[in-house]
């Protein structure tokens, strides 16, 4: 078992098996459940008998308790990069109800299977969503960010282009009891709103489906349906690692073409970009 003493900064003590390994710098390192140290990268300083080092850790290896197996970053960067091929039809109408027809039927099972993920997205949610806010979540989805936003809002519209995932997202919200909730198909690019109906936008992984120019038309539609002051919220994954999604600069950059200010950029869990900004 490798456990944490302390905290995991970049000098930390590991203990392996019981035997003490000071002077051990961790790169990358995720606290799991508050006790078991998660390493991704380790150069060790001190003397280490052959073997022990290779025991403790090679790049994108964990020990969890008495096995070795791939670690939850490494896991996370090949979805994302697998996520991110570029296939044939890739962007047209038609490739993207095909893909979340068939995304609709285990999203939520393998969303479930990555706690980053959802705590991820709800982080978002709750940096944004105020008492009693009226919220639009476009890419509405199973309707994930609905269970974190709805119970504070005072109204919650989700929008989608996929029916298949509009019909899992009604069945959470009947299931839920989300009474405030109501769910309707729209293309992002032309919201079916009036301007200034909303106090929070929020949204996830939304935008990498789209060309840039198309990215900033529909930051632009987020921006129409708020209200000044209003706020946006946005759950992606960072474009350094997966290329399918926006890099920090290029994000920076849409948002600001949209007329968004005061934008805070929050990378976490290897992969996941929490995204805050609001309107003047």
């Amino acid at each position: 078992m490798i456990t944490a003493k302390g905290t995991t900064e970049n000098l930390a003590e590991v203990d392996l098996d019981g035997e003490p390994l000071e002077r051990v710098v961790v790169d990358h390192a995720d606290l799991v459940g508050g006790r078991e140290l998660v390493v991704h990268r380790v150069e060790a300083l001190g003397a280490l008998r052959p073997g022990e080092l290779a025991g403790l850790l090679a790049e994108d290896y964990a020990l969890e308790g008495n096995r070795r197996c791939f670690s939850l970053g490494f896991l996370r960067r090949c979805y994302m990069r697998t996520t991110s091929l570029s296939l044939p039809g890739a962007g047209s109408r038609g490739y993207v109800r095909l893909l979340y027809a068939i995304w609709a039927l285990v999203y939520d099972l393998t969303v479930a299977c990555d706690p980053a993920y959802r705590g991820n997205a709800r982080r978002m949610v709750g940096s944004v969503v105020r008492d009693q806010d009226r919220v639009l979540d476009v890419g509405v989805g199973t309707g994930l960010l609905a269970e974190y936003g709805a119970p504070t809002a005072s109204a919650y519209a989700g929008v989608d282009y996929s029916g298949s995932m509009l019909a899992k997202a009604a069945s959470k919200i009947a299931r839920l009891k989300l009474g405030n909730v109501r769910l309707q198909w729209a293309d992002a690019r032309s919201l079916p709103f009036g301007d200034q109906q909303f106090d929070t936008v929020v949204s996830s992984f939304v935008l990498p489906h789209f060309a840039r120019e198309e990215k900033v038309e529909i930051l632009r539609e987020m921006a129409r349906v708020l209200v000044p002051g209003g706020r946006l919220g946005l759950f992606l994954a960072q474009g350094e690692v997966a290329p399918l999604f926006s890099t920090r600069p290029q994000l920076e950059q849409s948002l600001a073409e949209a007329g968004f200010t005061g934008v805070q950029i929050e990378d976490r869990d290897h992969v996941y970009r929490v995204v805050r900004a609001e309107l003047p």
